[in-house]
């Protein structure tokens, strides 16, 4: 054994002479590989980093990849390939480029590499054959310049006028290739309106920090189809998909009484009141309207309102917490604050709201108007040249003043009606009381006038019993209460039949039957016809038809209760006929929020967008 041992020693000692003696030689190593001087390359090396770059751009050196030698030298005899990959990729990107090359005295050069997605945190990894891989340090790529702006939430199909866009529209600033930019504003504006004048407000101009504009209070104010916003910023822009604005409407209430070319009509929708017609006095309650809207536009104001009335040139509106605010022409003091000045938006009426006069209910006539307070009393201003605001005189009120007598003994009131030059109220006892003109027989009595209330002739007993009356031009109407209960009576003029008895005979003085073989829930009386709605919620109209105000199709008068042409599947639970047009709010069961209107509308009293009169009921533009 111990001679074979010493044999294999002498072998390999023989061996690694030949060994040094070939490397003596040439001067060389023995590469197989065919790489570096002194050893085979065993690794690869980023010898230039990739730098940080723009999304698109190109590193501003090109990349180098070395073959190295366990020593850390150059290989410079390596002319194999080197592919380059994205291993770290925080944005998903793509190495664009030629990203496989052979190295030329060991060193592997790639130009024009790029990537697209902008992010931070990418690396590279070089690879070639069975060598060590080498890893590139961290680098960035960043957005380049805004080349697009995108709607990337759109405004819903649908949104509610004056009310917050939810969710809310989001616009991002892109460049080429749908990074989101840097620091930037974008600013919003109406690309398509299908009606002048409409306001876009809320946040219009908001920062894009980080690519991305939110706009959290959007709003429009008037109601129609084919919105457009445009986005802006610096040279890009971009539109909207087309949207509609809504507006729908809990409240209805129509104004002008006999005037042929001042009618309007008022609502309260979701988000807020809104007006359209005659604008002449700024009866609309907005600075920014024109002098007639044919589509409903918003008052301006802070104060939210629960109930909204139209007068002759006029509307108030109030408050839950009682307030009382008018707006529209003012010379007869019947907006109430102390002046006899005209006003385009709303104005506080005198004492009223919390800590003095906490109205319970509105009503505004011709030119005057009447309030029913806590405590059973009425409150009227205005106009009083026949005595309408019942204080004992016919002097001009612009404050409110106390209607003789109420809050007491037989006038303790529980609603208050105002028409064309005299008022009307109900009592606890459930008889009515009316004061002014009284020409016409409207105030239900003998007498010619008053300017204090006369109780109208039979009501309170019997089966004239109303909790409400609706006092309009010439005549008035109340519905009677159990246990008779659903039944129209009405007094005063009746030269177009508007008192519904079937004649059209002067006048009557006293209540008379209105004819008709439905009971009925609420009565509307206007400038020379009467509507009311009936426990079927259809409207019935009757008097004078002249501009089609009683829409049933035709403009013949009428002295019964004739049904309105109610469009298909369309049931109503209120009406207004205060002028020479009315308009019904359609049952929540059947359309929630939608109104139709009738009648007159030179002015766009009917707002359906024309001035087109119409004898039949049309839906206003919301």
């Amino acid at each position: 054994m111990f001679a074979i041992s010493r044999l294999r020693r002498a072998g390999l000692a023989a061996l690694a002479l030949g060994v040094a003696a070939c490397s003596n030689d040439n001067g060389l190593e023995v590469d197989p590989g065919g790489g570096g001087q002194n050893q085979s390359a065993t690794q690869l090396v980023f010898a230039v980093q990739p730098s940080n770059i723009a999304a698109g751009a190109s590193f501003a050196t090109p990349v180098r990849v070395e073959f190295r030698d366990a020593a850390g030298n150059t290989v410079t005899s390596a002319t194999g390939p080197v592919s380059l990959a994205v291993t770290t990729n925080p944005g998903a990107g793509t190495l664009d480029g030629t990203t496989t090359v052979n190295a030329v005295a060991g060193v592997a050069t790639f130009a024009g590499l790029s990537i697209v997605k902008a992010a931070s945190g990418y690396q590279l990894t070089a690879s070639s054959g069975a060598l060590r891989s080498a890893a590139s340090s961290p680098f960035s790529v960043s957005p380049g310049a805004a080349a697009r702006l995108v709607f990337a939430v759109q405004p819903p199909n649908e949104i509610e006028a004056n009310v917050a866009v939810s969710p809310r529209v989001r616009v991002d600033v892109q460049d080429s290739y749908d990074n989101l930019t840097g620091a930037g504003t974008v600013t919003l504006t109406l690309a398509q309106s299908p009606w002048p004048r409409t306001t876009l407000s809320g946040t219009v101009t908001a920062a894009a920090t980080t690519g991305s504009a939110a706009f959290p209070d959007l709003a429009l104010d008037r109601p129609g189809t084919g919105y457009v916003l445009r986005a802006t910023s610096g040279s890009v822009s971009a539109t909207s998909n087309p949207f509609a604005v809504r507006a729908s409407f809990s409240t209805i209430a129509t104004g002008g009484w006999n005037a042929n070319y001042d009618g309007f009509s008022c609502g309260i929708a979701a988000g807020g009141t809104f007006c359209w017609g005659a604008n002449s006095y700024g009866q609309l309650g907005a600075p920014n309207a024109g002098a007639m809207e044919v589509v409903p536009v918003l008052v301006r104001t802070s104060a939210v309102f629960s109930d909204v009335v139209a007068g002759g040139k006029h509307a108030c509106g109030r408050t839950s917490a009682g307030a009382v605010y008018c707006w529209g022409r003012g010379t007869e003091g019947q907006l109430g604050n102390g002046s006899n000045l005209t006003s385009h938006t709303p104005v506080l009426v005198s004492g009223t709201g919390p800590g003095g006069l906490v109205v319970e209910s509105v009503s505004a006539g011709d030119q005057h108007t009447c309030a029913l307070a806590a405590g059973r009393a009425v409150y009227c201003w205005g106009q009083n040249r026949f005595g309408e605001l019942g204080d004992a005189t016919t002097t001009l009120r612009n404050v409110p003043t106390k209607v003789s007598g109420s809050g007491a003994g037989a006038l303790q009131l529980v609603s208050v009606s105002a028409g064309s030059y005299f008022t009307c109220a109900a009592t606890t006892a459930l008889a009515v009381w009316c004061w002014g003109e009284g020409s016409s027989s409207q105030l239900g009595s003998s007498v010619p006038g008053s300017t204090i209330p006369v109780q109208v002739t039979g009501t309170g007993s019997g089966s004239l019993r109303f909790e409400r009356v609706s006092a309009g031009m010439s005549h008035a109407c109340a519905v009677t209460v159990a246990p008779d209960a659903g039944k129209v009576y009405c007094w005063g003029l009746n030269l177009y039949g508007g008192l519904g008895n079937g004649t059209t005979q002067g006048q009557s003085s006293v209540p008379v039957l209105a004819s008709a073989t439905q009971p009925f829930t609420t009565v509307e009386a206007g400038t020379n016809f009467t509507c009311a709605v009936s426990t079927s919620n259809s409207v019935y109209c009757w008097g004078r038809n002249f501009s089609g105000e009683l829409g049933n199709g035709t403009t013949t008068n009428a002295s019964v209760p004739r049904l309105v042409s109610t469009p298909a599947g369309v049931r109503f639970n209120a009406v207004s006929a205060d002028g020479i047009h009315a308009c019904a709010i359609a049952n929540v069961a059947t359309a929630t929020g939608d109104v139709y209107c009738w009648g007159l509308n030179d002015d766009g009293r009917v707002g359906d967008g024309t001035t087109t009169g119409r004898s039949s009921p049309v839906r206003v533009v919301q």
